[in-house]
């Protein structure tokens, strides 16, 4: 199925029922003041175009990519199939909706702030070593106030996580660089410059910038 497709039966059939959530294409979310990404993902199957699972996720916008990034989150309960004729639709999506509300929303909601998504990412992730993780992490500490927390991970990121030979590692470890420049300047330095990215990352997912939404009527 077509991701305009998926966005008006998520309009229609899951929308009314989340609350203050947001639609954009086949991505459901909800993002909040300090710059987190709090979603429900429905990703199609790679053998049919009728099949589809829920994937949940948190990610930081302050960290720049052009991407969704799952790594902090999960898959739910079932896999879920239209007809090819599509007379089920309301069906399908109404069992989905089901599985949102109750697998889906409280999993987000165990990370409304950055400070609880960095106190529970490494948890959620199964693993402290990632570095894409500890990045997001880091800077979570720094955007929720806990500068000392966050230093630390920046820290740890660039002497103990990143690895010289990994390619990748080094646009990570020039922007912890960055930071902690930043933060030996000021902390309000740090959080604009992560704000910044924050922005940068809304821009390349074509997210709009955080409002409050309105509850669905």
């Amino acid at each position: 199925m077509k991701e305009r497709e998926f966005e008006k039966l998520i309009e229609a059939h899951i929308l009314p029922d989340v609350g203050e959530m947001r639609v954009r294409r086949s991505l459901l979310y909800a993002d909040t003041p300090d710059g987190l990404l709090r979603g429900i993902s429905f990703d199609t199957s790679g053998f049919s175009r009728d099949l589809f699972y829920l994937q949940a996720f948190v990610q930081a916008l302050f960290v720049p990519v052009d991407t969704l990034v799952y790594q902090v989150g999960r898959r739910l309960r079932g896999l879920f199939q239209f007809k090819p004729d599509g007379t089920d639709r309301p069906e399908v999506m109404a069992t989905a909706a089901a599985a949102i509300i109750a697998e889906g929303l409280p999993f987000l909601d165990q990370m409304t702030t950055a400070a609880e998504f960095a106190a529970h990412a490494y948890e959620v992730a199964g693993t402290n070593t990632d570095p894409y993780i500890v990045e997001m992490v880091g800077y979570s500490w720094i955007i929720g106030g806990h500068m000392g927390r966050g230093k630390g991970e920046v820290h740890r990121l660039l002497d103990e996580v990143l690895s010289p030979s990994w390619p990748p590692g080094r646009l990570i470890a020039d922007r912890a660089r960055a930071v902690e420049t930043a933060l030996g300047e000021s902390e309000e330095r740090a959080r604009d410059l992560l704000l910044r990215w924050e922005a940068e990352t809304r821009a390349a997912l074509r997210l709009e910038p955080h409002t409050a939404a309105s509850p669905a009527e």
